[in-house]
């Protein structure tokens, strides 16, 4: 049995929730893991924005969001790329192969305004089909900054994904990838693959919790709803945040 729903989105920063329609199988093993949305989303929403939002120093903010172009990598129904651009990005394209989900973005992106002509000043919002293991797919422009959500779940995943990320990554971009720890040895072979793409990882363990106070009750409903997500994750490790900053010369290795 399908369900679906509409939910909400909403993390200390934006203007207004981020409105979100899933559509959800009720199978013990979920078949449509892109078309709904998982409490990993929701924690690195949370985490963007206030790394957005807190500055350094140098009074530069962290991750920086606000007139960067941004590429979501596995986006599902586009959570975390509609919450970047309402958070001040100059444009966001989200990506996936599964063409279930493109039909939910494009009603997200309508949902949210993004679509509507006379939203002037809205972020320019699109939606692309990208295959990170057909090269065919995969698109001409490049990126400052690139975000995935809860994307690892095979091994093939931890080459394809940094594959895709090199090809789409502006030299001095930033990556950042919030992953749910469902399987053991995953997260070493991604760590090993930035790496061999010139790329130094930087991983937290803890930032990304459901323990922390600031969360909220819905990210900690949507954790308890189904075992694949919060009960799963928490048995395997929990949940981890890799970043990546290219330096402003980088390039991944010829061939």
């Amino acid at each position: 049995m399908v369900l679906s729903v509409t939910t909400t989105l909403d993390v200390p920063g934006l203007l207004r929730p981020v409105r979100l329609r899933e559509t959800r199988d009720m199978e013990n093993v979920p078949l449509r893991t892109g078309c709904r949305v998982w409490s990993c989303a929701r924690l690195l929403a949370r985490w963007l924005a206030a790394e957005h939002s807190e500055t350094d120093a140098t009074l530069t903010a962290r991750t920086q969001i606000r007139d960067k172009h941004i590429l979501e990598l596995g986006a599902g129904v586009g959570a975390v790329g509609f919450v970047c651009a309402l958070l001040g990005a100059k444009s966001v394209t989200l990506t996936d192969r599964d063409e279930a989900t493109h039909a939910l973005m494009h009603a997200n992106a309508q949902l949210n305004g993004f679509y509507d002509g006379d939203c002037a000043g809205a972020c320019e919002v699109s939606v692309q089909k990208l295959d990170w293991g057909d090269k065919k797919s995969y698109l001409s422009c490049k990126y400052d900054l690139i975000v995935a959500a809860d994307v690892l779940y095979l091994p093939e995943h931890c080459a394809a994904l940094p594959n895709a990320v090199c090809a789409h990554l502006k030299p001095g971009g930033k990556v950042v990838v919030a992953c749910g720890l469902r399987r053991t040895g995953l997260i070493d072979l991604l760590i090993a693959a930035f790496t061999k793409n010139n790329l130094t990882p930087r991983m937290d363990y803890k930032v990304l919790s459901l323990d922390n106070l600031s969360v909220d009750l819905l990210t900690q409903t949507t954790a308890t709803e189904h075992a694949h997500d919060g009960e799963q994750i928490k048995n395997a490790g929990g949940y981890v945040l890799l970043t990546c900053d290219a330096p402003a010369g980088w390039g991944p290795p010829a061939g």
